[in-house]
């Protein structure tokens, strides 16, 4: 029975009118260019993260047409087809019509698998740049819309995402995780299903278990399927299928699910810097997000009203004298400016708004990493006071300090401890007993406290 979910074909068909200028704009073909505007058309996501779950089948078998579309059919459920150029389920004009109904009638989703099934990091960039321009160019002659790519064998190199990504949406790799919002969109994982299945994700129950975490968690579950295996397991996917429904977790095709977890904009790729903007609301980057910067306020204005900010500015001539000012805000009462101020120091001060006017400012106490210093075994004779020098070049003079030892003391024995100076402290320990202490040889550790 067909699936009411086809934003696919309803994205297609709003950008066809304007298919043949994106395909001059990129030097294509037109029905490249129309690949390509359906996918920018197409690709924007309307749908907060929620559970979803996937099938995609790899290599384009035959068992396509007589294994997963009678199941799949059945459970009124679609799947996604990665299928190489030169398998048979299309080059064949009676097997390619049967795909095509799939797609148009049913929702099911084909994805490229390259021309010929090869791995990627064999090929050199214009390999690569050759087939995914082919593969597009050649199944949009056949009328099958392809919005991503299955590696062939999980295999791409981090430098080759750029490439793929001027012709896909997504791609979709191996792996041992669900995908959460945090997904990246050229490096989707997969869990194998009814053949090839990882040691511990094999049975009914350990599969339930991961449906369940994808129900609980929000996460987005990829199925890998290679229904032309020998021992592909159809029972066991039928199984699955019918768990993931009694949960009530929508089954949906691969751009479906990039409507709901794909980045909804973003720029830069795998593991050079990227900035994306999820689906959530959230920033995924592992550059540097920049606060807003504006002028110097006065110390008396009130915080910013937006929902959620960060601002920093100069602060010239406050009580505190001058520095820079970080400030957070949020609408529910969270409102602070820490105080970071110029000199030699590094000194931070923090303070809250109260709602009509600014409280205090409080200094934060700062703290070196920890000195250590193993300090010898001693006899301490009767009423004896002894110093002990301890020598580090982070000490400053004008700092306070405190020595702990490790372990209890001695009984009798006390001990103070102050800087001597720019490079070292003093540790003195008095023996209040009238009796000999013998102490042990322990560490010491120093700590700055102001």
């Amino acid at each position: 029975m067909p699936t009411a979910r086809l934003p696919i074909d309803a994205a297609h068909r709003a950008a066809s009118s304007d298919a043949h200028a994106i395909g001059a704009v990129t030097g294509l073909t037109s029905a490249l260019g129309d690949a390509n505007l359906r996918v920018v058309a197409g690709c924007r996501n309307t749908e907060s993260p929620r559970p979803l779950v996937t099938f995609i089948d790899d290599d384009g078998h035959d068992a396509v047409l007589s294994v997963l579309k009678p199941l799949f059919i059945g459970k009124g459920v679609p799947c996604g087809l990665a299928i190489p150029g030169n398998a048979a389920l299309v080059t064949d004009a009676a097997k390619r019509a049967e795909v095509k109904a799939l797609q148009d009638d049913h929702g099911w989703e084909v994805l490229s698998h390259t021309m010929a099934h090869t791995n990627l990091t064999t090929m050199t960039d214009d390999e690569i740049e050759a087939d995914c321009k082919t593969f597009l160019e050649t199944f949009a002659g056949y009328g099958l819309h392809v919005h991503s790519i299955v590696y062939p064998w999980g295999a791409i190199q981090a430098a080759q995402y750029p490439i793929v990504s001027k012709y896909y949406v997504a791609g979709f790799n191996t792996g041992t995780s669900s995908n959460t919002a945090d997904l990246k969109d050229y490096a989707i994982y997969r869990r194998a299903l009814g053949t090839m299945m990882e040691e511990s994700l094999n049975s009914l129950s350990e599969f339930q278990a991961l449906v369940d975490d994808a129900y609980t968690n929000g996460k987005w579950v990829v199925f890998m399927l290679h229904c032309g295996t020998d021992d592909f397991d159809a029972e066991l996917v039928g199984q699955v299928i019918d768990y993931v429904q009694s949960k009530g977790i929508d089954i949906v095709s691969p751009f479906d699910g990039l409507r709901v977890f794909g980045t909804v904009s973003g720029s830069g790729l795998g593991a050079t810097r990227y900035f994306n903007i999820k689906p959530n609301g959230y920033v995924s980057t592992n550059s540097y997000a920049l606060p807003e910067v504006i002028s110097a306020r006065l110390e008396t204005d009130a915080p910013a009203s937006l929902y959620i900010s960060q601002r920093v500015f100069p602060a010239i001539g406050w009580t505190l004298g001058s520095g820079i000012v970080e400030e957070w805000t949020h609408a529910n009462g969270w409102q602070y400016q820490l105080f970071y101020k110029s000199g030699s120091d590094a000194l931070v001060y923090i303070r809250k708004w109260d709602g009509a006017a600014w409280k205090p400012w409080q200094r934060f106490t700062t703290a070196r990493t920890d000195i250590t210093y193993t300090m010898t075994a001693r006899t301490l004779t009767a009423g004896s006071v002894v110093d002990v020098t301890v020598y580090d070049t982070s000490i400053i003079a004008t700092h306070a300090h405190v020595a702990q030892p490790t372990g209890a003391l001695e009984a009798g024995v006390m001990w103070t401890c102050w800087s001597y100076g720019n490079g070292a402290v003093k540790i003195r320990l008095h023996n209040t007993t009238g009796s000999d202490v013998v102490l042990a040889e322990r560490i010491w550790r120093v700590k700055r406290i102001d």
